[in-house]
């Protein structure tokens, strides 16, 4: 198994400590020892996303593209989104699934550089508020994230009959 330098987002030894007790940890770390948080905001100016029962589907409104993310995506898209600290997402669904907090930190950076590649999350300052994933429905047995770029639709999606209007001609300008 690889160490925790290949998953720097499990590089967080701790996120608080009280009396040497360490209150949620990755492994251990030096008393009173803590790092800071990663966090990504939802990019409004460009995007909107809808949520289903099985996926989560984001447009590009200017691009016409859309996006669709599926598996446990749909259990941490309101948290990733809202600016929540991605190790504790990470932690959350480990526990949840019993499955290695490794393997799901590996999904969960994988998938947020999908997102920021396509620029649909932008680096933040974590929320100072934390959101309860427990209270987050799961979606039944685990299934691996799932991340799906769409263009076929870019000319439908990006047609605004409504703006498209020729000055000489007048509306609709086609």
């Amino acid at each position: 198994m690889p160490g925790l330098a290949a998953y720097p987002a499990l590089a967080v030894c701790c996120i608080g400590s009280r009396k040497g007790k360490v209150s949620q940890a990755t492994t251990a770390c030096p008393r009173g020892a803590s790092k800071a948080m990663t966090a990504y905001a939802f990019n409004t100016d460009n995007f909107a996303f809808e949520v289903f029962a099985d996926e989560i589907v984001v447009l590009d409104v200017t691009e016409g593209t859309y996006f669709a993310l599926g598996g446990w995506a749909v259990e941490i898209w309101p948290a990733l989104a809202a600016r929540q600290p991605v190790e504790l997402i990470a932690d959350a669904i480990s526990q949840r699934y019993g499955v290695s907090t490794f393997v799901i930190a590996d999904e969960l950076a994988q998938l947020v550089a999908k997102l920021k590649d396509e620029t649909i999350l932008r680096d933040a300052e974590p929320a100072d508020e934390r959101m309860a994933l427990a209270d987050v429905p799961s979606s039944g047995d685990f299934r691996p994230l799932s991340f799906e770029k769409h263009v076929d639709m870019q000319d439908l999606l990006t047609l605004d009959p409504i703006h498209d209007v020729d000055p000489q001609k007048g509306w609709p300008s086609y």
